[in-house]
Parts: C-alpha cells; sequence; structure tokens
C-alpha cells in the first residue's frame, strides 16, 4: 500500500445525492448511519410511549475501482414522533452498503402501575466490514392512574436518543 500523501472528509448529510471522489482518491472510509425513530406518542391521560430506536451502521473501506466516477447516496433523516426512521444507502438500490432506520417504539394504556411501552428496534447496517445495530429505546412507564414517563430514544454510534417525555406526550427520537 501506497503512502497517505493526503486525507479529504466529505459530510453528506441529508437527502439523496452523489458522492464524486476527490481527484487521485484511491481509498474511502464511507460510515453510513440510519436515522433514528421517533417515539410513538401518548395521548390519552394514562397513555405512554417506548422511544424511537437509534440508525443503524455500516462502516466499509472502498477502493477507487469499487466506488468508480461517483456513487448515488440516500440519507437517512430521523424522524419525528409516531415515524420510522429513515434508511441510508450508497451505491444504487444500497448495493454498497446499507443502514437501516430505527423504528417507533409501542404505546401502553392503562391505569395499573408498572405497564410499560415497549421502545423500537435499532436499525442493522449490511454489507459494511462492520456492521453495528442502533440502540433499541427504552421502554415508557406507567406510574401512576394519570401518569407515566415515556422511553429516552437509543442512540446511535455517532450519538445519544433523544429525552424521555411524560404522560401524554412522545417517547425520545432514536439517535441518528
Amino acid at each position: 500500500m501506497a503512502d497517505i500523501t493526503s486525507v479529504t472528509f466529505q459530510v453528506l448529510t441529508a437527502g439523496t445525492t452523489t458522492y464524486t471522489p476527490t481527484a487521485n482518491m484511491q481509498h474511502v472510509l464511507a460510515f453510513l448511519v440510519g436515522g433514528g425513530a421517533g417515539g410513538k406518542s401518548g395521548i390519552a391521560t394514562d397513555e405512554v410511549g417506548g422511544g424511537g430506536g437509534a440508525g443503524g451502521a455500516a462502516i466499509e473501506l472502498y477502493t477507487a475501482a469499487t466506488i468508480g466516477a461517483s456513487q448515488t447516496c440516500a440519507i437517512g433523516a430521523a424522524a419525528a414522533a409516531d415515524v420510522n426512521g429513515n434508511d441510508t444507502s450508497l451505491g444504487a438500490a444500497g448495493a454498497l452498503a446499507f443502514a437501516d432506520g430505527g423504528t417507533i417504539g409501542a404505546s401502553a394504556v392503562g391505569t395499573t402501575l408498572g405497564i410499560q411501552g415497549a421502545g423500537g428496534l435499532g436499525g442493522l447496517g449490511f454489507n459494511g466490514s462492520l456492521n453495528i445495530q442502533g440502540q433499541p429505546g427504552f421502554r415508557g412507564t406507567i406510574f401512576s392512574t394519570t401518569n407515566g414517563q415515556g422511553g429516552q430514544g437509543g442512540s446511535s454510534i455517532f450519538g445519544g436518543g433523544g429525552a424521555s417525555g411524560g404522560s401524554n406526550v412522545a417517547g425520545g427520537a432514536g439517535g441518528a
């Protein structure tokens, strides 16, 4: 392997775009992370929602020959309450690498103490040399006949999940 003579960073953060290598690029280390899901809303006085799951991650080192002149990228955004996180992909239909968004949590309704709404699942990474599942969202729990605590969002490899909420509000969003 030749000596490294320069390092260039490109950060692609939103929407569908094209990754175009810099001149004389020999290798690219790609980090893909799916968007975190929103927490599940708790609408009623006696309802709580689980936190959203974090997006998964895929990490891979590619050669210039694999990347070619350019590759399509779709960057998955984090989601609002009650919505799954968006997927992130590199290459046509994620052929080179793919990272799932997290899923929303579940709600729990009732006046029985200790009822819990499950947190959403963390997304998965695919086709990387290193594939990392996002952390699941935390459970929301009812702790009185009229109050509860929504679940905190799961953490991704780059950041913590959203804060938990009280009853009648959504659980936290997952990390992206």
